[in-house]
């Protein structure tokens, strides 16, 4: 069997999980890739097919490897909750099976361990690729701004981490300017062009960084600080000054109309109605506060843009006390591990996740918030023995 030296670990790893790093970084950049087939063919069918490619490229690589024990548990208690929740609430079983149609492949691409090191090195490259394939798309028409901006945010988001932490051990000389350029385009078409929610994604994973993970930048922190409040002080007038330029070329720039109209007016106006919404789901909790109302994807009202009215309104009181406690033990583990590729990778999965969901989509039906909650699992004993064992048995071996 061949082994590598992860040169930042200094451990031999299998070269198997080192494919599964590239494995797990194609499914979560798959979204994105795809959009300009997406124009063409639905998005639902692209992204089952690509998935599918995924999963049985992973099993088949997999055949000989160490199951992660962390994953199965979490299946079996995802299962459990929803099928008691179906159960109390007298919700047709069938409702649910779209989240598995979403959630299962997750489970299967995370049974096995993989190398964080290479997964961050391919995220890498695909983000650059990514960004070539998708920053077309809105001169051109076709693609939802949603589906754009969250595209884009993956390219953003793994540019970011890679100048910010990796500078010096992933990009050579000749690509470091090239990647702060990318950077910079990137994130102003994704501002631009893109959804709110895909800004408040990155700007919750700069302040992880700069103030969890890095917090000992205190210097550049304090330079961060203030230029946020510069830019928010006189942000009206940089808006108004970047629509009009977007309007000399012909554009539209949805975000910025919307954060425009959000800061001049309030919530209400330029909340697309998510207001209402808020509204009926806190009704919706109010009657149903210990076990919810079930989930239901097949019927009405599962579109409740909000991650935490979502869980308390469909499994009520004590699944929201899960996530709380969830989302809370991560920030936790910022602060108290010093394993930078397991804080930079969580605070990947962490900020495109929760960021999105804060303001829109459906937790059932993004795959990204259960690669967080695998990924998070994963960090347990298994994942380290598992390493330990692979280690020992090489220089076993050797002797």
């Amino acid at each position: 069997m061949f082994f590598y030296l992860n040169s930042d670990k200094n451990i031999f790893v299998d070269e198997a999980i080192k494919t599964n790093g590239r494995i797990i970084a194609l499914f979560l950049f798959q979204y994105s890739l795809t959009i300009p087939v997406m124009i063409f063919v639905n998005p639902t069918i692209v992204s089952g097919i690509s998935s599918i490619i995924l999963v049985s490229y992973s099993l088949y690589r997999n055949i000989k490897s160490i199951i992660n024990n962390n994953s199965i548990f979490l299946l079996m208690f995802i299962f459990f909750a929803t099928f008691v929740n179906s159960i109390i609430n007298g919700t047709d079983p069938f409702s649910i099976l779209p989240f598995y149609f979403y959630f299962l492949p997750i489970f299967f691409i995370f049974l096995f361990n993989f190398d964080f090191f290479e997964f961050l090195r391919f995220g890498f490259v695909l983000a650059i690729i990514n960004f070539f394939v998708i920053c077309w798309t809105p001169f051109f028409g076709g693609t939802n701004y949603m589906r754009f901006g969250y595209g884009m945010l993956v390219s953003v988001v793994f540019l970011y981490e890679i100048i910010s932490s990796y500078k010096k051990t992933i990009l050579k000389k000749k690509w470091i300017f090239l990647s702060y350029i990318l950077f910079a385009i990137s994130l102003i078409e994704m501002i631009i062009y893109g959804a709110r929610g895909a800004l408040v994604s990155f700007v919750l994973l700069f302040a992880i960084d700069r103030f969890i993970i890095h917090r000992k930048f205190i210097f550049f922190n304090i330079i961060s600080v203030g230029l946020f409040f510069l830019i928010y002080s006189n942000i009206l007038n940089i808006l108004t000054w970047f629509q009009k330029i977007i309007n000399i070329f012909g554009g539209r720039a949805y975000a910025i109309d919307k954060i425009r109209l959000q800061i001049a007016q309030g919530f209400a106006e330029a909340s697309s109605g998510r207001d209402d919404v808020y509204m009926r789901s806190i009704d919706c909790i109010k009657e149903n506060f210990l076990f919810g109302r079930g989930i239901d994807l097949l019927g009405d009202g599962a579109y409740v843009h909000n991650i935490f009215l979502q869980v308390f309104q469909d499994l009520g009181f004590f699944a929201f006390l899960v996530l709380i406690i969830f989302l809370f033990s991560i920030l936790i583990y910022f602060f108290k591990n010093d394993a930078n590729e397991e804080k930079n990778i969580l605070a990947i999965f962490f900020s495109i996740s929760i960021g999105r969901l804060l303001f829109s989509s459906i937790l059932w039906k993004r795959p990204e918030f259960w690669m967080l909650a695998f990924f998070y699992f994963s960090l347990f004993y298994s994942c380290r023995r598992n390493m330990f064992y692979l280690y020992k048995k090489t220089y076993s071996t050797k002797d």
